[in-house]
């Protein structure tokens, strides 16, 4: 199966925030990469309609949208690959901006 014929969802995790705030933040963003420490879980559905939760250690890179097919294959999954859901930590992205817009805006305002 050709990298490009399986699908890539996005979905997000949070306790803490309302649906249509991840909805929001989900939808605005388009990211090439998806850093290791923001992922919560990754699974892979193959065309046989088995599917697969992928070890966070094997993706101690995280996850580069041009290679992801290439990552999981080399986390052990088999193909051809049907379908890849990358699940976001959305409480820690919340977290990290906060603490990022604080060392940016802090020193102007603080």
């Amino acid at each position: 199966m050709a990298q490009d014929s399986s699908k890539i969802v996005i979905m997000g995790k949070s306790r803490t925030h309302a649906p249509q705030e991840m909805l929001d933040l989900l939808s605005t963003i388009e990211p090439a990469q998806v850093p290791h420490t923001v992922l919560d879980q990754v699974f892979v559905t193959l065309q046989d309609a088995s599917k697969y939760q992928i070890d966070k250690q094997h993706l101690k890179n995280g996850i580069d949208y041009d290679q992801i097919v290439n990552h999981i294959k080399a986390a052990g999954a088999k193909s051809p690959i049907d379908v890849v859901e990358v699940i976001i930590d959305i409480d820690y992205v919340s977290r990290l901006l906060d603490k990022e817009m604080h060392n940016i805006l802090d020193p102007v305002f603080g």
